[in-house]
């Protein structure tokens, strides 16, 4: 029925199409050679005044973004200014000045058929709705800080359903709830997409800042605009939100429903559907836009440019600073790959300093003496919903209730937690703008707010008075009227709005904080000045003035120039651009004793021109000092941060606590040590059988479940879910479904395919419980678990006097080789593994559990046989077995021979002639098969092939098993530990004798010669009988298997030290990993060209590596049926981690072996 409902559904928008095609091809905005100014460029200012600068901006741009499009475009601008990415997004909406006027149309939202649809649409600023730090800058209620924490609600206070609706007057009347009405389905499916359903009834001045931001696009959503601009959606939100709110964008973006253009900044994660780009620099020129590959090639080129020129440490041109910049988050997140990998700084540790001039392993210490904040069992409730220490607390080796956290003099603390773990609201008790600081157990500079016998309470204008204080609430609350001098010296009075009181020194911090920054701050300055004459520009210009990068500086420098006792930066830095963000950090430590110099090694603080002639006032943070940080981002978090604590969210447990030896920035892992261990406390709420368990990283049982057969390209595990029953299975995919945590199934261990590293800080689910084999009554089919092992179902069956098709490395787990059709022993007298396939038990996706055979969603069967990695995990299924013959009509003598033989040309045509003849002459048995592992010689007596070898009959299957099981292709993890192993897997219909004497050569050549990095690599060659196997689908349409009538398949294997586990911690060689990509693909290269003009080519998909496309794996013909069933199955592509299909887009799947081809 689903698929029906598929396909009705993809007929009605087939026929949508040709109706309107003549629209399809209209773009939303069409731009052709046009320039844009924030004035008019011919206008003059005021008597008086200097004229404000007024560049032009993407002079001579030309874009079309496209109403329809196939394969679908969605479009995102990058650059590391704010202003320009911002600028991009109110061009697109009709905003700014064009030039000429008629350059920017908007043919789609112009055409009749949609005006008379929507009338409202003609006009670009409805139809293209923008969400962002622009027009949306403003708080959603409330007056002063602590509205948001108060418990008492006035009526005026609406709620997060009244703001998304448009009705948040009093006594709204009966034609406004009219006007502002909603389809009450649409409104529960944004509200379920965006997560906002328990938050419905919540005063949306009580929301936190991500919860605030996923409100924000839910009610531009529920305005129905054809477009959707989203200015730095992913600022505020934490790493889960932000791939689950990504997730959302996309299908949204997919259905046109809306169209979406996102601004990011350098640092955020680029999401994968993005297909196109814009990149910008600070100065609003466009360097390179289209599709994204393009664009990263070109940033690519030009960050090795910069890269080439060396690491003597010179001073580099801002601009080429910024390129730079850009380049490292890029190839950093593997966006690109650069040629020179890292920056060209020394290795040892003295040499590395953050960009606030830490050390990689920081030694130095701050005394720390008495405390300034003790919170003693905190516990913050409104009514019966708790949002903070509803836990118990390991304390002094005793289980205690609520937050006991003690911060001293000294310290540097990160709070760390996903969206609504309750961070502000901890900043909140600290600077008492929580009414429950009053009554909770906190204590602020030693004292209580409230008297205690013989000691007086600390008063609000006392606390305010030793604390400086920057978050997004306060932006939000801050008067855009004052000056940017007057902004600074309210760090100085007790409101915004009151006088401040200088002395002498206060208006010396002023002056100096606004020349040090003039260049962020000014905007009279023009293109090459970074300062002026005087200040005046900083009485003449106010707050709502500036840019909103400026302004969060103007915040962060309020917070810090009094040099206050506590420091507290709330998301401080989101929002700034990427170099004023590492001006400010640099800042915040060393004042004005240290200055950052672009240098082609990188950034590189040093001491600045002000300390060395003495006259520096602002001196950074003290050791009398404390600091606290909260950030979702890892670039936005200071060096100086050593305590840190990670806040659980609601109902999963205690806080967790840490310590850095260093600055976060140096080293990735600290930073994972916050987020990824804290998987240990979500699934605490994971409920399973009473013989499952779980392990997490560190711990006992942990690593050899984890083991792997090699260790190229290996998945990132966080925790081990070993199931023990099919609801386990179903539970666990249902609860990594709902905290957005990606999962695997494992069995044996040897999936060795590029995309599962794309698995971060994943749920492994561990099948090995799932092992029970029984058969059937009248002995036709076994009932087999997902997690058996080949060995054990060959021992099973053979104890009955039972046999079947089976892999020959019997290691492997046995359902798994399956799925990807099955090659194996006895498929020439009965067929391919897949063909054995009676129905499977599969969880799907979505955590629902299905039968699945030819009566019972007889397509997804089809697909399971083949490509079922791509679809659901196997519990169990029912498999086809058969009687072993009586010795009188099988017991044939065999043999395996050993080969020991010199790889010379007519050697090779000789001995895989034989082998032809054998195998193809047409008088083959059933049972006959080659199996060939050609390597060196390990006693090194030349440029020699081995075949490995055994003897016995036909009968005789454990032997034929123990050979495999016993060489070194099964033993790899326990022989060679460490290894990385990429097999190149080619099916070819039959022998090309020329080709494989020339990669035999090759590959000869490669393992022997010096200096001998792949000296453990193996040619593999396999072949089986064919006749059950092509009489089983002669057609190929009853499974997914299109190498069916390919019956020899040659895999190059080649092996090298992947992990140096000598190392500490153990390192990834990754130039070998890259060569052996590369030497890989030439040997495959030579199978492949051999075959053209005998059959064609095609891939094994249990031996892929990585680089085949969609199409060698699964068959051209089969890659469309496929995704249509994704999009029905796994629409959410959770199963998109082996060898993966797509969901629909036709640039999906693999997608790897070109991008990877021309790197290399």
């Amino acid at each position: 029925m689903r698929r029906t409902s598929a396909r009705l559904f993809a007929a009605s928008r087939c026929a949508q199409f040709h109706s309107t095609r003549s629209l399809y091809s209209e773009p939303i905005v069409k731009i052709a050679n046009g320039t844009f100014y924030r004035q008019h460029p011919a206008s003059k200012p005021a008597p008086g005044q200097d004229a404000p600068p007024n560049p032009p901006l993407f002079p001579n741009l030309t874009l079309s973004l496209p109403s329809f499009s196939a394969p679908n475009q969605h479009w995102a601008i990058l650059s590391p200014s704010s202003n320009i990415r911002t600028a991009f997004l109110q061009i697109l909406r009709g905003q700014l000045l064009c030039f000429p006027p008629t350059a920017r149309t908007f043919p789609y939202l112009l055409s009749p058929e949609i005006t008379e649809k929507k009338p409202k649409l003609r006009f670009s600023e409805r139809a293209i709705e923008y969400v962002g730090f622009d027009v949306e800058r403003k708080a959603f209620g409330g007056a002063y800080l602590s509205a948001r924490y108060e418990s008492l609600k006035e009526e005026s206070d609406f709620t997060v359903e009244r703001y998304l609706t448009g009705i948040t007057t009093l006594n709204p009347g009966e034609e406004e709830l009219k006007a502002k009405a909603i389809d009450e389905g649409l409104m529960r499916k944004v509200m379920k997409d965006l997560e906002l359903e328990r938050f419905l009834d919540k005063p949306v001045s009580m929301l936190s800042n991500g919860q605030s931001r996923r409100a924000r696009i839910g009610k531009a959503l529920l305005s129905g605009p054809e477009a959707l601009c989203l200015d730095a959606p992913f600022i505020g939100l934490d790493p889960i939100v932000t791939k689950h709110i990504s997730k959302v964008l996309h299908r949204l973006a997919e259905a046109n429903a809306p169209r979406i253009v996102l601004s990011l900044r350098p640092q955020d994660a680029i999401p994968e559907w993005i297909t196109h780009i814009v990149y910008a620099g600070d100065d609003g020129k466009v360097e390179s836009l289209g599709p994204k590959e393009d664009v990263f090639q070109y940033l690519k080129q030009r960050y090795e440019e910069v890269e080439r020129t060396g690491s003597k440490g010179l001073e580099l041109d801002p601009k080429l600073m910024e390129l730079r910049e850009v380049g490292r988050h890029l190839s950093g997140r593997g966006d690109f790959e650069a040629g020179k990998a890292g920056t060209p700084q020394s290795s040892s540790n003295t040499s590395i300093l953050s960009r606030d001039g830490y050390e990689k392993v920081d030694r130095s210490e701050v005394p720390v003496t008495e405390p300034v904040v003790e919170m003693q069992g905190v516990r913050i409730a409104y009514g019966t919903n708790s949002v903070l220490g509803d836990w118990q607390q390991e304390v002094d080796g005793s289980e205690k209730h609520g937050l006991y956290w003690n911060v001293h003099r000294g310290q540097r603390w990160g709070i760390f937690g996903a969206n609504g773990s309750g961070k502000t609201t901890v900043l909140s008790l600290v600077l008492s703008d929580h009414p429950q600081t009053y009554s909770a157990p906190v204590k602020i500079f030693q004292r209580s707010r409230l008297p205690e016998l013989g000691v007086p309470g600390i008063t609000i204008f006392e606390i305010q008075a030793r604390m400086g204080h920057a978050s997004p609430e306060v932006h939000a609350l801050f008067p855009k009227r004052l000056t940017l001098r007057t902004t600074l010296e309210t760090a100085w009075s007790d409101t915004p709005i009151t006088k401040p009181r200088l002395d002498e020194n206060a208006r010396q911090r002023v002056e100096a904080c606004l020349r040090w920054f003039e260049g962020e701050l000014n905007p009279l300055l023009k293109d090459g000045q970074t300062s002026s004459q005087n200040l005046d520009w900083a009485t003449q210009t106010v707050f709502g003035e500036v840019s909103f990068s400026a302004q969060r500086v103007l915040l962060f420098l309020r917070s810090v120039i009094r040099n206050p006792d506590i420091v507290i930066l709330d998301e401080a830095f989101s929002g700034m651009d990427d170099l004023v963000r590492d001006k400010c950090l640099l800042f915040l430590t060393r004042g004005e004793t240290m200055e950052l110099q672009y240098t082609d090694a990188g950034l590189k603080p040093v001491e600045s021109k002000a300390a060395k002639s003495g006259k520096t006032v602002v001196p950074g943070l003290q050791e009398h000092q404390a600091l606290l940080c909260v950030s979702h981002s890892r670039d936005e978090v200071p060096g100086c941060i050593r305590e840190w604590v990670r806040l659980p969210e609601p109902g999963t447990g205690p806080p967790r606590f840490g310590k850095f030896d260093g600055p976060v920035e140096l080293d990735g892992r600290r930073w994972d040590e916050i987020w990824n261990d804290g998987i240990e406390t979500t699934l605490k709420k994971l409920k399973l059988s009473s013989e499952a368990q779980v392990f997490f990283r560190n711990q006992e049982g942990y690593v050899e479940r984890t083991k792997r057969w090699q260790s190229w390209k290996s998945p990132d595990v966080a925790a081990v879910v070993e199931v023990a029953t099919p609801e386990d299975v179903a539970e666990t995919i249902r609860f990594a479904n709902t905290h957005n945590i990606t999962f695997f199934a494992f069995t044996g261990g040897h999936g060795a395919i590029s995309s599962l590293s794309a698995l971060k800080n994943s749920i492994q689910i561990h099948m090995r419980k799932l092992n029970t084999i029984s058969l059937s009554k009248d002995g036709t089919y076994a009932t087999i678990g997902g997690g058996a092992k080949g060995k054990e179902v060959r021992d099973a069956l053979w104890e009955a006097e039972k046999w079947t098709t089976h892999g020959v490395c019997e290691c492997v787990g046995f359902t798994t080789v399956a799925l990807g059709g099955g090659l194996g022993l006895l498929e020439g007298r009965y067929g391919l593994m897949s063909d054995q396939i009676i129905s499977l038990d599969v969880v799907l996706a979505n955590g629902s559990s299905v039968t699945v055979s030819e009566s019972s969603h007889a397509e997804l069967f089809w697909a399971m046989q083949g490509a079922g990695h791509n679809f659901g995990v196997v519990t169990s299924l029912d498999y086809r077995i058969y009687d072993i013959p009586d010795a009188e009509v099988g017991g044939k003598v065999w043999s395996y021979e050993v080969l020991v033989w010199e790889a010379t040309p007519e050697n090779v045509k000789s001995v895989y002639g034989i082998a032809k003849e054998m195998l193809e002459g047409g008088k083959q048995p059933d049972e006959l098969f080659l199996y060939g592992l050609l390597g060196m010689d390990p006693a090194g007596s030349g440029k020699v092939v081995i075949m490995h070898n055994a003897e016995g009959t036909f009968l005789d299957v454990p032997s034929w098993a123990e050979i495999a099981e016993s060489s070194l292709p099964c033993r790899i993890a326990d022989m060679l530990p460490g290894t990385g192993v990429l097999r190149f897997p080619t099916d070819i219909r039959t022998y090309n004798l020329s080709a494989l004497a020339a990669v035999t050569q090759k590959f000869v050549a490669l393992v022997t010669d010096e200096p001998q990095d792949f000296r453990n690599g193996f040619l593999m060659i396999e072949q089986y009988a064919q006749r059950a196997v092509r009489a089983a689908d002669p057609g190929r349409k009853s499974s997914v298997v299109p190498w069916r009538d390919h019956g020899l398949l040659i895999a190059p294997a080649l092996l090298y030290e992947a992990v140096n586990l000598s190392a500490t911690p153990p390192q990834l060689n990754e130039r070998l990993g890259k060569l052996a990509w590369r030497k890989g693909e030439e040997l495959r290269q030579v199978v492949v060209d051999g075959a053209e003009g005998m059959g064609g080519h095609f891939a094994y998909v249990n031996y892929a590596y990585g680089g085949e496309s969609v199409e060698e794996m699964y068959g051209e013909e089969n890659v469309g049926k496929l995704r249509e069933l994704k999009r029905v199955y796994d629409p959410e592509d959770r199963f998109g981690f082996y060898a993966p299909v797509g969901v629909g887009k036709e640039n999906e799947g693999m997608g790897e072996r070109e991008r990877e081809r021309d790197e290399l």
